[in-house]
């Protein structure tokens, strides 16, 4: 397996109606995000006990280095379920 870097980023909420429902404003935050490469790991969507618009923590990863489109397989993602260990 390739090694993996992590980030933690916080996703804002605006109330404005304008800026549409939470759910449309989480989608174009994590599309942002998967253009530079990231892929979700885990998002706390959790009620918490003042429910509102807090910022609710997102944990991303990607292949350290990130690999570019074109880029050649490592050998373990050239043979699928045969371990490098």
């Amino acid at each position: 397996m390739a090694p993996v870097e992590y980030r933690v980023e916080y996703v804002n909420f605006d109330t404005d109606p304008d800026a549409g429902s939470g759910t449309l404003q989480l989608v174009t935050r994590l599309n942002e995000w998967a253009r530079e490469g990231w892929r979700v790991a885990c998002v706390d969507l959790a009620a918490y006990p003042r429910f509102g618009p807090q910022p609710r923590p997102v944990l991303l990863e990607r292949e350290f280095p990130p690999r570019r489109p074109g880029d050649e397989p490592t050998p373990a993602e050239s043979r699928p379920g045969e371990s490098n260990t």
